[in-house]
């Protein structure tokens, strides 16, 4: 539902990002970390926010990504994907899969 909800509002990419520090520590500061990161590159069609838990602490930090647009910008029927255990580091590397 909540897919489909976001699909009706705009094409864009919606990147979510754990970082509820009450659920698990290790989440919240690997999210918190994270955020700013991924945060700089925002842009209309890239919509990064920050969301509470999302499970499997043990793989902190976790985001889960809902796609809208394929590659060359045509609608699709909305997907997205879970990733875990991305660093600071991996952030470069990271964005471009952001993008089917």
């Amino acid at each position: 539902e909540l897919a489909s909800h976001i699909y009706s509002l705009d094409h864009a990419t919606h990147v979510f990002v754990c970082c509820h520090k009450k659920r698990d520590s290790a989440c919240g500061e690997a999210g918190e970390a994270i955020y700013p990161l991924l945060q700089k590159n925002a842009t209309k069609m890239l919509r990064i926010h920050k969301c509470t838990c999302l499970g499997s602490h043990q793989y902190a930090s976790m985001v889960s990504v809902f796609y809208s647009l394929n590659a060359r910008g045509h609608p699709i029927r909305t997907c997205g994907d879970i990733y875990g255990m991305i660093s600071p580091e991996d952030i470069p590397d990271f964005l471009p899969s952001l993008y089917l």
